[in-house]
């Protein structure tokens, strides 16, 4: 077994965040809702959540290969990858950005809440939080997800450490 330890990085030296996974779930239909369009097509009102199936959750693969991500949703299949020894010390030569320590991220996805702050943010961790509720939000403001997703995203850090 291999011994050594750091990061996973993209072709670009991205940081890699995390696994595309696959998950199913239930968008529930309001009652009484339902109906046939002119064309004879269903059409109902949904119920504002969606019961998600979590002990089907699994990685995507794709070609025999699991599929990865950087923080900004690019996907890539595990041989794009390269491991990087994280250093303790920050490089000056080029790569420095592959061989510093990756920093931590908390994601919290919200919808229809209000956050007013978050404490307690421990040094060299960022807080990302993406609001799914985008309705008047200007749309250069909003992200896309890998999975079409549009968001907004706010990050929030320890005060002190900025």
């Amino acid at each position: 077994m291999d011994s050594q330890r750091g990061t996973f990085v993209s072709p670009a030296g991205k940081p890699i965040t995390g696994t595309l996974e696959s998950l199913r779930g239930r968008a529930n239909i309001i009652a009484g809702s339902a109906r046939k369009d002119d064309a004879g097509g269903l059409e109902f009102e949904y119920g504002g959540e969606t019961e998600i199936f979590w002990d089907e959750q699994c990685t995507v693969v794709r070609d025999d290969e699991r599929v990865f991500l950087d923080e900004e949703g690019n996907e890539f299949a595990e041989s794009e990858l390269r491991l990087v020894e994280v250093k303790d010390k920050p490089a000056a030569a080029e790569g420095a950005e592959m061989n510093a320590p990756a920093q931590a991220t908390i994601v919290l996805t919200v919808e229809g809440g209000v956050i007013h702050s978050v404490e307690g943010i421990p040094d060299g961790t960022v807080v990302r939080v993406l609001d799914l509720d985008v309705d008047g939000v200007a749309p250069e403001r909003l992200t896309t997800l890998a999975g079409g997703e549009k968001v907004y995203v706010s990050e929030w850090r320890n005060e002190e450490s900025t």
